[in-house]
């Protein structure tokens, strides 16, 4: 009897185990079931029979289907058109490798993309489905962007490459005004030096005279100078295509500084005496005789510079006072003409100064480094007649 007791208390004891056991697993069953119905995926078991044995609410709404048509059925009794899809291909290549399988299907009744999860178990199969939809679209969005930016950019190119067309057409008829404009100069500079060689040869002619008086001959020899200078400067037309281009050189040659002053003065003084102006050159007496420099481009700076003051200057006189420079100052070799710094200096109408002498020359010839303008007192009329 004690035996039987024994029995009794043990099959008690299995059956509560048993019940623990299967209430745990009722338990652990319903909290899977509640984190399946809870979660935005659609998920389906199946089993080892490819039979559907489990669906939350969010397969049902994908599949648009009720329970009863779709639990305990076979897969390919529900979807007639599943057999030898990439569906059913992935899930018989998960359960057959025990792979985790991940893919992209587009199920036509719904319109909709998802992304697929097979996970393989021991008797079968469990599926999650993520709608992907949108992503889908916003990728084909973001692809048609992309095929319309590449259109955009090859239309571009193609008028990019039209405008590079113009403007080499431009280009071309651009060189070519330039070629015709270096023609039209040369064909007026040769026109130009036909009658100014006639003058200057009739004013040698007529200083060959010696009937003349003195004055008349220095009138001659002023007329002569000038038609030299005016020479040069037609040969300075020429160069324009050069000057464009920033090819322009200066042509440094030694001189005489004193010759170019008097010839400067003797040349201008009639102008100003025209207009009751007295024109004062000033050479300071310790002033080199000879420099070096561009003796043609000198000239013009200095005859446009005289020229301006003789021009704005209503009554008094113009100076022009050369004096060495004492402060030794240096320029950038790569502009050595240089004029700078316009000022007022009213004591003195018209100031060229610091003619830079250069004492270690061996040929003792000094070399003109910068010539600094002062505008003159004689400006002051001018400025005074725009105030009224």
């Amino acid at each position: 009897i004690y035996r039987l007791y024994a029995y009794s208390w043990l099959l008690i004891l299995l059956a509560w185990i048993a019940y623990l056991i299967i209430n745990n697993l009722v338990k652990a069953n319903r909290r899977t079931i509640n984190i399946l119905e809870s979660i935005t995926d659609a998920f389906i078991a199946l089993n080892d029979q490819w039979q559907i044995t489990y669906l939350n609410p969010q397969a049902f709404q994908m599949l648009q289907s009720q329970p009863e048509q779709l639990l305990n059925h076979n897969l390919e009794e529900v979807f007639s058109g599943v057999f030898g899809s990439k569906f059913y291909q992935e899930c018989h290549r998960a359960v057959a490798a025990q792979l985790v399988v991940t893919f992209e299907e587009y199920y036509p009744p719904t319109k909709r993309w998802f992304d697929v999860k097979a996970y393989p178990g021991i008797n079968g199969l469990s599926v999650f489905f993520h709608d992907i939809t949108e992503r889908k679209q916003a990728s084909r969005v973001l692809q048609q962007l992309n095929e319309d930016l590449e259109a955009r950019v090859e239309e571009r190119t193609v008028q990019l490459a039209e405008s590079m067309k113009e403007a080499e057409k431009a280009r071309t008829k651009s060189e070519e005004a330039n070629k015709a404009k270096s023609k039209f100069l040369a064909n007026m500079s040769h026109e130009l030096r036909t009658p100014l060689n006639a003058i200057l040869g009739f004013t040698q002619l007529m200083n060959r005279d010696s009937s003349l008086n003195q004055e008349h001959q220095e009138y001659l020899a002023i007329i002569s100078r000038s038609g030299e200078h005016l020479l040069n400067l037609i040969n300075d037309i020429l160069e324009m295509s050069k000057i464009e281009a920033g090819q322009i050189t200066l042509n440094e040659t030694s001189f005489d500084l004193y010759r170019l002053l008097d010839s400067l003065e003797e040349m201008l003084r009639l102008r100003a005496a025209s207009k009751g102006l007295q024109l004062i050159v000033y050479r300071e007496p310790e002033l080199p005789r000879y420099v070096k420099t561009d003796e043609g481009k000198l000239r013009q700076v200095l005859i446009n510079l005289l020229g301006n003051a003789i021009k704005f200057t209503q009554e008094g006189s113009v100076t022009l006072r050369v004096v060495r420079n004492k402060e030794n100052l240096k320029v950038d070799r790569s502009d050595p003409l240089k004029v700078d710094r316009l000022n007022v200096d009213r004591s003195d109408p018209l100031k060229v100064d610091r003619l830079n002498v250069d004492r270690s020359d061996p040929l003792k010839v000094d070399r003109l480094n910068v010539v600094r303008v002062r505008a003159a007192e004689a400006f002051r009329p001018r400025f005074r007649r725009r105030r009224r």
